[in-house]
């Protein structure tokens, strides 16, 4: 039977991702990570800085990563949000025009240019 390393660290870190950007901002920051090769590089980031973990896991069986959680100390856990928030700043800087190419700002109404005086 055919066996494969899987990284354990990555469904983790997407998760916690996902729970940091819940206090931030709509906009820029919700938006820009909703761009699937920012969240991309950030995952990256995150996972070129801190420990991973894996497990072997049969070819057959991909739901098996369920079954080995990962057991993150406070400290790690500390850690790993503090990288978030680092990589989160510097993609947004980084990667600033692709951001602004993929989102633009809402305008309000108040501020748009009237086309009624021709």
């Amino acid at each position: 039977m055919t066996k494969h390393v899987v990284n354990l660290t990555e469904q983790f870190i997407s998760g916690e991702i996902e729970n940091q950007l819940e206090s931030y901002p709509d906009f820029p920051y919700k938006k820009a990570f909703s761009i699937p090769e920012l969240k991309q590089k950030l995952i990256a980031y995150v996972l070129n800085r801190v420990h991973s973990f894996y497990v072997v896991l049969d070819e057959c069986d991909p739901s098996a990563t369920d079954c080995h959680p990962l057991k993150i100390s406070s400290h790690d856990l500390s850690k790993i949000a503090s990288v978030i928030r680092d990589g989160i700043d510097v993609l947004m800087v980084e990667e600033g025009d692709q951001i602004e190419t993929h989102i633009c700002q809402p305008i309000s109404a108040g501020l748009a240019p009237s086309t009624w005086f021709g």
